[in-house]
């Protein structure tokens, strides 16, 4: 059987979310933790905006920082000793700060690869690292002057050095003046899991529970169902799948609907009522609402609050 296309993910900035949005910031540096963290997010019912799957070739990033954290719940920032050197990083932290004295909500929470990003001798550090940039791009400018080509890149790139230098204190405020979370590998869900009960708290929902059971490992089960025409297999199992993480009741009786109207074909065809070659035609989109259906539950689960 011809494997079906997978759905396309949603479009950063396509809609409001029934779930709880959160932007989550990170130096390029620090990617390792920040993915890995992001799935942890995902699968404790929020939806995350971030760089890799939403800012599109060609795009603006100040634009699309501005705009991530515009429509966010919240800005996650991602802590480190290299990502508070970051320009941008530092960008989409200090216009978090903008948006809350705008709107009057608490919108920056940080998390932190270590502790060392709370020690008082680090604005130093970040000092040090921001006019080095300065000097350099200073040196550019002249240089630039002197051989008469347009400097107006490297001007933009100062002015945001420069704001950076201006406001890094009230992002460090922040991050040693509330509770920041030190990130480790072995309490990525649990701190996942605080982040979305706070989010969800804020929007006036109830607070998620995370299933113990890998909610990956169930979804890709399922598609290798599918994929191998293993279809009893597969239906056997959807439902269990969709009543334990979903607590929508159209996924319940889509996938009841989609499962009747499969089992109908399969036995269609045992009755020699149906010929594989059509059977398959009428399986096939069939097929794809289910694994369409799979992926939205996978990717933003929302599990019933445990009685």
């Amino acid at each position: 059987m011809a494997r079906p296309s997978a759905p396309r993910p949603r479009a950063f900035g396509s809609g409001i979310s029934a779930a709880p949005v959160v932007f989550l910031s990170y130096s390029h540096a620090d990617a390792g933790v920040a993915l890995t963290f992001r799935e942890a997010l995902a699968n404790s019912g929020l939806e995350v905006t971030v760089d890799v799957d939403h800012l599109q070739p060609g795009e603006d990033i100040a634009e699309f920082g501005r705009e991530a954290v515009r429509q966010a719940d919240a800005t996650i920032c991602l802590v480190s000793t290299i990502s508070l050197k970051s320009a941008w990083v530092m960008f989409e932290a200090m216009t978090t700060l903008q948006q809350e004295q705008a709107d009057g909500e608490t919108r920056l929470i940080t998390c932190a690869t270590d502790q060392s990003v709370l020690d008082s001798a680090f604005g130093l550090e970040i000092t040090r690292a921001i006019d080095g940039r300065l000097e350099a791009l200073n040196a550019l400018i002249t240089e630039y002057l002197t051989k008469q080509l347009d400097f107006n890149d490297l001007s933009i790139e100062r002015s945001r050095w420069m704001r950076m230098r201006a406001g890094f204190g009230d992002v460090l405020d922040r991050a040693r003046n509330s509770l920041t979370l030190i990130l480790t590998p072995d309490n990525l869900r649990e701190s996942a899991e605080r982040i979305a009960d706070h989010v969800r708290a804020r929007r006036g929902q109830p607070a998620s529970r995370q299933d113990p059971r890998d909610i990956r490992t169930r979804a890709d089960e399922l598609r290798q169902h599918l994929y191998e025409a293993k279809t009893d297999d597969a239906l056997d199992r959807l439902l269990d799948f969709v009543r334990e993480f979903s607590d929508r009741p159209e996924h319940v009786r889509q996938a009841t609907l989609v499962s009747h109207s499969l089992r109908r074909i399969d036995q269609a065809v045992k009755d020699g009522q149906l010929k594989f070659g059509a059977a398959e035609k009428l399986r096939q989109p069939q097929i794809r609402d289910l694994l369409i259906l799979i992926d939205d539950i996978e990717i933003r689960p929302q599990l019933p609050v445990a009685s």
